[in-house]
């Protein structure tokens, strides 16, 4: 090979290198963001199902939560994932989950049932930062 040709390809890998790169950055941060949405629907869509299935039984608690109840974040609302998991609700619980959602989360988010029935997380979500 002459010098030429050498820096010609040197040329054309600088030029490849800098379309792809650009394109490259942020991948881990979105897939982390998306983990976490797909672990809150997740998790959502399990209390859901365990709210159903709970109505059609007098006296059983709403949420699968401390007190069988939803409401501001606290130790009563956070659900607890081996009530889900024992319950064929889910799986495994979710690795972002924290030791307050029990079934032994080491996560850094501690997912609770809100006033709405809506399953939040505690603290809140922060883009690419997961589990």
């Amino acid at each position: 090979f002459t010098l030429i040709e050498i820096l010609i390809v040197l040329a054309v890998l600088g030029i490849l290198a800098a379309v792809v790169v650009p394109n490259m950055t942020g991948f881990l941060s979105r897939g982390k963001d998306r983990a976490y949405e797909t672990d809150k629907r997740t998790v959502q869509a399990s209390v859901d199902a365990y709210y159903t299935d709970t109505l059609a039984r007098p006296g059983a608690p709403k949420y699968p939560t401390g007190n069988g109840t939803g409401g501001a974040v606290g130790t009563n609302t956070y659900i607890n994932a081996s009530l889900l998991v024992s319950g064929k609700y889910l799986r495994e619980a979710p690795q972002s989950a924290s030791a307050n959602n029990g079934a032994g989360g080491l996560g850094s988010y501690s997912w609770y049932v809100d006033a709405d029935g809506l399953v939040q997380s505690s603290p809140t979500y922060v883009s690419g930062v997961y589990p």
